[in-house]
């Protein structure tokens, strides 16, 4: 969720482990979910810069302007359309969406049940996780039935 994770804090994440402490989850849960990989050089990189700001300090949020201030929901929700443009997605793109590109990249995966993917999510019961994955299938599924046609 957009706001977790701007809630974030350097402090929060194990690169070591693969791990993210989400403090401020939805119903004010907190859970430990896990990081792929991938996340891990462009994440490596922003801490590094990061660390070179002025204005940052333990306070700060993981996610901040330059100037060390947190990033407003409605601020990235109108910069990632604005991104996906300039790298050329015509796709729609929007915060929830990466959300559900997470979800069925986990799904795909014959390792991953869906606990793992409950975890991640941070659903409150199960079922809402399996309700949201058959959902988003059949969104994906009826969508390239679309391009196909």
């Amino acid at each position: 969720r957009l706001g977790e994770a701007l809630a974030l804090r350097a402090d929060d994440v194990d690169l070591e482990h693969g791990a993210v402490r989400v403090h401020a989850g939805k119903g004010d849960e907190a859970r430990v979910v896990g990081m792929r990989a991938v996340a891990d050089e462009p994440l490596i990189r922003w801490l590094d810069v990061r660390a070179r700001l002025v204005e940052v300090d333990e306070r700060s949020p993981l996610f901040c302007t330059l100037a060390g201030q947190p990033l407003r929901q409605d601020y990235v929700r109108h910069m990632l359309p604005r991104l996906a443009r300039r790298a050329g997605i015509t796709k729609r793109c929007h915060a929830h969406g990466l959300r559900h590109s997470m979800a069925v990249q986990l799904d795909r995966q014959p390792e991953i049940g869906v606990r793992t993917i409950h975890v991640q999510l941070g659903h409150k019961r199960l079922a809402t996780t399996v309700l949201y994955l058959q959902r988003i299938s059949a969104s994906e599924l009826i969508a390239a039935m679309r391009n196909a046609a």
